[in-house]
């Protein structure tokens, strides 16, 4: 099975915490400026939200 590469990114993007999101076909890292603060929120997505939302 050949590599899905938008399936890659989905799957990055949803388990980083909010620390990665999916910003068209483009992987982008949102760092706070408190690195302390990574991981202290879990974003959610909406049930309908569309491939390539961004994650708030």
């Amino acid at each position: 099975m050949p590599l899905n590469p938008t399936e890659v990114l989905e799957k990055i993007a949803h388990g980083s915490q909010g620390v990665a999101v999916i910003n068209g076909d483009e992987l982008h890292l949102v760092l706070p400026d408190d690195l302390n603060q990574i991981g202290t929120t879990v974003p959610t997505l909406a049930p309908d939200a569309a491939v390539g939302a961004t994650v708030t």
